[in-house]
């Protein structure tokens, strides 16, 4: 059944005092509740939104997918599955993605576990006869797309910049230094060679690698008036 607004009723499948409702391959949502091992006659309702934030208040971190749960009563104990794409991602570090809950005009961090091998993040929450989640990256950090390139690539590199309140920070001040083993390289929001990647909070930059060996990378940004620091590293291989 597919209803208006993008929305898709999921009848569920009860099996051992579970109930699932699947729309991971249309909606890129999951919903497994607890319940009394009778079958859930109504359906629930799924909406992926994408970016399109369906709430008022903007969540903490950088926002990668919301998505709109209609149940047809409450569920005390209900896991929530979103899946995400590495286009999705375009650079972040899934380690770092958790699930936010609306309620009561506020969004709040629910205990998530990253399932890196299938794409998803799975949180554990009461669910709510309407409740919006969000997949978030959260956390200030810099990251290359790649772990290892080959001699000669091009390294790009993503920076995420939030404020101490976890929203991100627009126009942020960066500096980056990268120790190659040709020497030092500097970049720096100051001459544009680090931009903003077109989300709000996220800046990306590029290195030409040129001899093999690790490439240590360190940003400071300006965050609430004090300097913070964050780094990484990547391999850089003839052969791999």
């Amino acid at each position: 059944m597919v209803l208006t607004c993008g929305m898709v009723g999921i009848a569920g499948i009860t099996d051992q005092g579970c109930t699932r409702f699947d729309a991971s391959g249309m909606k890129n949502i999951s919903v497994t509740s607890i319940t009394d091992g009778n079958p859930v006659d109504a359906p629930i309702l799924l909406k992926d939104c994408g970016r399109s934030n369906p709430e008022p208040a903007d969540p903490h971190g950088i926002p990668v997918r919301y998505v709109d749960v209609h149940a047809p009563d409450i569920y005390e104990e209900t896991e929530i599955s979103i899946r995400y794409s590495d286009a999705d991602l375009d650079g972040l570090d899934e380690t770092r993605l958790v699930i936010e809950h609306y309620s009561n005009g506020t969004w709040t961090q629910i205990d998530s576990a990253v399932d890196a091998a299938n794409n998803t993040v799975i949180a554990t929450t009461s669910l709510l006869p309407a409740s919006t989640f969000v997949l978030v990256y959260n956390g200030t950090s810099v990251n290359t797309k790649k772990s290892i390139y080959h001699t000669g690539e091009v390294a790009e590199i993503t920076i995420v910049v939030l404020d101490h309140a976890g929203k991100p920070v627009r126009n942020a001040a960066i500096e980056m230094a990268v120790d190659a083993p040709d020497g030092m390289h500097y970049y720096s929001t100051v001459n544009r060679t680090i931009v903003p990647a077109g989300r709000d909070g996220v800046y990306e930059a590029y290195h030409n690698t040129t001899v093999e060996g690790m490439y240590n990378i360190t940003c400071a940004a300006v965050i609430d008036c004090n300097m913070s620091y964050f780094n990484t590293y990547f391999m850089v291989r003839s052969e791999y």
